[in-house]
């Protein structure tokens, strides 16, 4: 069965309380893309900016493609990481985007394809049954950079390119392709196969909205931390009681990433810290409406 994707984006909003009916989706795998900071927009994917970025990696001719999803609340951010040592400048990557998410066995007048070559110089925009790119880009931002082993590009999305309403949840269908003019493969693509005017086999965003709780953010789920101070271990428990799928952030002193735990269904998670240097860290459990929690700890 063909891999599908779910991503979340979650537009925090401040005492609101909304009824979310969600959408029947693809079936398939779930990835997020988490509130965050803004990234800087110059084509290099900087570990700092895109850490908490939800990923999906699926192979090229090279080696294996890592696509980043992150938003600001405003905008969509995607990322590639393209392992292609050609440096050839006809390489190409590229979106198709289903807004309206009608599905339908070729494209329609809602349908976009987005794409950038990796010289830089060749953004181009299409839409429609034909699907061919040659419009003048607007409501995006991109960049590309070549690098070691490879070249990054970054996207930027306004949410009103798509007609995304404010607080309310909506999908969108969602397909990545990546192009080695040297190998002239056109099959390095998310999910796998030649489906460029398929939208309804093209993966699945879901954008949600979040309802925190209070003007500073202060998260409802109150999450217990034992022991603390801690040495070899740290435990978290917090209430779970439709065994939502969530992950934990884990961040340094200085606000960095220091690790990241996946697919938490259950009431509490273990935190190994053996190999951790002493000190404080913050931590942020997150699942697809948002923040469901925050703390701190210290190991000694």
């Amino acid at each position: 069965m063909k891999q599908k994707i779910i991503f979340i984006l979650s537009v925090t909003l401040l005492l609101v309380t909304l009824n979310i009916k969600f959408v029947n989706a693809h079936s398939g795998d779930t990835v997020y893309a988490y509130f965050s900071n803004s990234p800087i927009i110059d084509g290099i994917i900087n570990p700092a900016e895109w850490s908490v970025a939800g990923t999906v990696r699926f192979p090229n001719s090279t080696d294996t493609v890592t696509a980043y999803f992150l938003h600001d609340g405003s905008s969509l951010f995607i990322a590639l990481n393209i392992p292609d040592n050609t440096n050839n400048s006809f390489d190409d990557s590229g979106f198709n985007i289903d807004a309206a998410h009608n599905d339908g066995t070729s494209c329609q007048s809602d349908d976009f394809l987005f794409r950038m070559n990796r010289a830089g110089d060749d953004k181009r925009e299409g839409h429609g049954p034909g699907m061919f790119p040659g419009d003048t880009p607007t409501g995006w931002i991109v960049a590309v950079n070549n690098v070691t082993g490879g070249w990054q590009v970054e996207y930027k999305f306004n949410f009103t390119k798509f007609g995304i309403p404010i607080n309310t949840q909506y999908t969108m269908g969602l397909f990545i392709h990546t192009w080695d003019d040297a190998v002239g493969s056109d099959f390095d693509n998310w999910p796998s196969g030649d489906i460029y005017f398929q939208p309804n086999i093209w993966a699945d965003i879901i954008i949600s909205v979040t309802t925190a709780v209070t003007e500073n953010h202060n998260p409802k789920n109150e999450i217990k931390v034992f022991p603390n101070p801690s040495n070899n271990f740290t435990t978290l428990q917090f209430s779970n009681p439709e065994n939502k799928n969530h992950i934990l952030i884990i961040y340094n002193a200085k606000g960095h990433v220091v690790q990241k735990i996946e697919n938490i269904t259950d009431t509490e998670v273990r935190v190994e810290n053996k190999n951790r240097e002493s000190g404080l860290y913050f931590f942020q459990l997150q699942n697809h409406t948002g923040i469901a929690g925050q703390g701190r700890f210290i190991i000694e």
